[in-house]
Order: C-alpha cells, then structure tokens, then sequence
C-alpha cells in the first residue's frame, strides 16, 4: 500500500501526462497484485480484506458498532487512507470517519441534519451526503489534513422537493416525497449530481473554486421519465476527446439512460432511447403503485469505457448483473446477463483495472468476486472467492494508495 506521500507524488506525475486535464487518470493496479477491499453492512459490521487474485481473500481488520448500527455506503478520501462510513440509522443520520485498512476511528462522527443517509462522496475538502428519507443533501466543511472530520455538524443543508409541491409520483408507494439516493461528482469535479429517486430528477450543484460549503450552488436538474425512479448514476470521460458522458441507472421501470455532459454548466443531454436492464423477453412483473418487481441497483462504467454495467434484483434464485456496450457515441448495446449467485444485489464496484467485480447480495449476506473477459465484457464467478457477510450493503474496492 503506497504511504500518502508516495501516492500524491504518483498522481502528480500521472495527471501531468493526462491528455486532458478534465479527464483525471486512474492509477490502475496490475491484475495479479493484491487488491484492497472495504465491505459494510446493516448488521453494523465494517470490514477491510485484501483480494489476491484469482481466489484468495485475506480479511485484514474487522470492527462492529464503529460506524453505527446500519452502515452501508462508504466514500474515500481521494489521496488519504481515510474512508467515510454512512450510518443508515433512520433515528439520526451520522457519518463515521474510519482509517484504512485498521478501521481505526479518525476523529468524531458528524451528523447529517437528515435521516437513511446512503451515499457520499468527497470533492477536494467538502464532504457531500445524501439524505434519502429527507430528501436533502447535507454538506461538511470542511476535513482536515489527516482526514478526520472539523465539525459534528454540517456547514450546510440543501433540501429537495417534488414538484408541483405535495404532488406524487406515479409509483406512489415509493415517490410520494423527494428521496436522494445518491451524491456523485462528474470527474472534473465542478458539479455534484444528486440522483432523486422519488421526485424523477436528478439535482446539479456547482462546486466553487473556492472549496467553501456556503458558496456551492444549486444549478439545475435533469427530468427523467415519470415513474423511473432514478437511482444511481456513473460517468466516463473519454481521454482523447475530453468528453464526459453519464449513465443512470433507474430503480423502478429497470431501465438504463446515456447522457452526455455539458462542458460549461454540466447539463445531462440525452442520447438515444432508454435501454431495459433485463433480457429481452422477460417480464419485469410488479404493479403500478409499487414499479417493476425487478428492478435496479448499482451501475459503473469499466475503467477503459468500453462497457457499462447494471445491477439487477428481484431474481428468485439469483440476481444478475447486466452488461452493456459502451460505443463512441455514448450509447450502449445489450451484451448479457451475468448470475452473481446470490439474492438482492445492492451494491457492486470495480477494480481500478476493470478486471474484477466485487458483488454483494443482502439477502444471503454474501460477497463474490467476479472475473470481466476482456473481449466480450462478460463476468464469471471465481468460485472459491467469496466472503459470508451479513446483511452486506457495501464492497467496495479502494483505489491504489489508500
């Protein structure tokens, strides 16, 4: 594991060689050597494991109750071994600064002023999170040098709504009020996107040069079709040209959206038709009220933007990940349909390579590792690696010095 000052010195190198300046490098592991992993889960457990491929999975620290009862999704800080653990808790949103890999507390826990926070992300020293029962993205300001958090509290609360006000969606048991499932920054780093299941928009917030919370403004949004219920959003930003392209993922008609990315104020233009996430020919089954009972989890776009993948759940043997051809244009092409041998696939990621997938399903409490073909782009289970992990929520690789 590279020490901090190794790792910034190696990002200075690399960004300096980057053919674009709005399309950060990644610093991409060998696939041979070892990876590292961060895993979360409702059941209050936090674990780190080192992934040596092709079958060999290490746990490396293990705490229970550090992050609160019901940890799920983890941000990293993108140059300290620092990540920062959501507590799902609905009683009172909390986030919990933990070090790599020992899991150590780093400082204090912050609150959100929000309740189910499910997604955070780090842009330079702000700390955005998503507040999915209240419908608000809070915002902390900002972390300090060793990555610990400055204050309990946030610097500052953006809330979200429905419109018209008091309206609902036409799921109405999922989108009778704003639910931001996700907080994402596009790979410039100048807009976060809050991805609001419940009022079919997604939300954009200019990130100012200055880095302060209270200069962050809200720019826009992004209408999606009534009823998607758009979960989870990824971009890719194409080395050679400098374009940035996003693709969302949403939850309640199982569908997948292409977008590209306006350079100046960052809008979501659109391309082409929406894609189903399911073979062609399955039904995706549930009711009007409550959407498809086959649904979406998890999208990311492979590290050299040649496929785009799409978690799917409500398989009554297994779920699956769907893979997509990512073409120059920015639309994608169905590829397959790949089992991940368990059942309610919340969340997946990537390696910093492309070349594995780690799954976790939540009602079986099982992570597995997944091998990508270079070719074709399709995954395939490596039998032995897999980690029983109860009421998993979060597997998350952790990128190279850190």
């Amino acid at each position: 594991m590279l020490s901090t000052a190794r790792f910034s010195l190696e990002w200075e190198k690399v960004r300096g060689s980057s053919v674009n300046s709005s399309c950060p490098p990644t610093i991409m592991s060998a696939s041979t050597d070892p990876y590292k992993l961060l895993l979360a889960g409702y059941s209050g457990k936090v674990a780190s494991y080192t992934f040596t491929p092709p079958s060999t999975l290490t746990l490396d620290a293990e705490v229970q109750g550090e992050a609160g009862k019901s940890p799920s999704w983890a941000a990293f800080s993108p140059s300290l071994p620092v990540a920062y653990v959501c507590d799902e808790d609905e009683s009172k949103g909390m986030v919990h600064a933990l070090s790599l890999p020992g899991l150590q507390k780093a400082g204090h826990a912050t609150e959100t002023d929000g309740k189910g926070p499910c997604s955070a992300i780090v842009v330079g020293h702000l700390l955005f999170v998503a507040n999915y029962l209240t419908g608000s993205t809070s915002i902390h300001s900002p972390t300090s040098s060793d990555g610990s958090l400055v204050s309990t509290t946030p610097s500052r609360i953006i809330p979200f709504h429905r419109f018209p006000p008091g309206s609902t969606g036409p799921v109405s048991s999922r989108q009778d009020r704003s639910y931001a499932h996700q907080v994402i920054a596009d790979p410039s780093g100048r807009f976060v996107y809050i991805v609001d299941l419940g009022a079919d928009q997604v939300h954009r917030l200019r990130v100012p040069e200055s880095g302060r919370a209270d200069e962050v403004e809200a720019v826009g949004e992004t209408e999606i079709e009534e009823g998607a219920g758009p979960r989870h959003l990824a971009f890719h930003c194409d080395s050679a040209t400098g374009h940035t392209y996003a693709y969302l993922a949403c939850e309640l008609n199982t569908t997948l959206l292409a977008f590209h990315v306006d350079p100046k104020d960052g809008s979501l233009q659109p391309i082409g038709e929406a894609q189903s996430s399911l073979p062609p020919g399955l039904d995706a089954g549930g009711t009007p009220a409550d959407g498809n009972a086959r649904t979406t989890s998890e999208i990311a776009v492979s590290p050299c933007g040649r496929f785009v993948d799409v978690g799917t759940r409500g398989d009554p043997e297994e779920d699956h990940i769907a893979v997509f051809a990512r073409r120059e244009s920015g639309q994608v092409e169905w590829v397959g349909w790949d089992g991940v041998g368990g059942r309610n696939l919340r969340h997946f990621s990537l390696s910093t390579d492309g070349k594995w997938v780690a799954a976790a399903s939540q009602n079986d409490g099982r992570v597995v590792m997944l091998r990508r073909d270079d070719e074709s782009g399709r995954l395939t289970m490596t039998g032995e690696a897999s980690i029983d992990f109860e009421k998993v929520a979060f597997a998350g690789f952790v990128a190279a010095g850190r």
